[in-house]
């Protein structure tokens, strides 16, 4: 019985970003199709980054220059 090899933390929030390079996408959609584990990480990976995204939005909106 073969492991099952999940996705790296790190490519998972490369992904988010939108980072991750065009050749390593589909292999990880599809592997995200097929493992709810990683469906579920990759969710939290999402909100992560976009709750980063907005934390500095909202920390360059009080910057004065």
């Amino acid at each position: 019985m073969s492991e099952v090899k999940h996705i790296s933390e790190e490519a998972l929030e490369r992904y988010a970003m939108q980072a991750l390079p065009r050749l390593q996408i589909r292999p990880l959609e599809q592997h995200i199709l097929n493992c709810p584990e990683c469906r579920v990480r990759q969710q939290a990976a999402n909100e992560y980054v976009a709750a980063m995204k907005w934390a500095s939005t909202k920390i360059r909106e009080r910057q004065v220059w």
